[in-house]
């Protein structure tokens, strides 16, 4: 599913970043949170009291299903992702992004998509 969006949705170049759909961006960010809660919900029936990103992240760490490092990059990420794609919204502009402008953030998120998801 996430390659399908990903291939059909992205407007990303070798030089622009885009910043919901590219990978280590917020899709990746929602997806990861989406599969913390479908993979221990059974588990963890507290991973499903709110359906925000972060708060679910918060739960995922105080479970010890993810560590302090990820919960940190996760959320710093999709903070300052969601930021600029709010002011591009508002401005009417393209939710793209030099990707040199925020690398640590989207080699963070993927570094940890590829240890929870493969």
């Amino acid at each position: 599913m996430r390659t399908k969006m990903h291939d059909n949705l992205s407007k990303e170049t070798e030089e622009l970043f885009d910043l919901k759909q590219s990978r280590g961006g917020i899709a990746d960010i929602e997806f990861i949170s989406q599969y913390l809660v479908l993979q221990f919900a059974e588990k963890h029936p507290e991973l499903t009291k709110y359906s925000d990103n972060i708060r679910i992240l918060n739960c995922a760490l105080e479970l010890k299903l993810i560590e302090q490092a990820d919960f940190d990059s996760l959320t710093q990420a999709y903070i300052e992702f969601r930021e600029h794609y709010h002011k591009a919204s508002l401005n009417n502009a393209k939710k793209l992004l030099s990707v040199k402008a925020l690398p640590t953030h989207i080699g963070q998120v993927r570094k940890t998509w590829t240890r929870l998801l493969g």
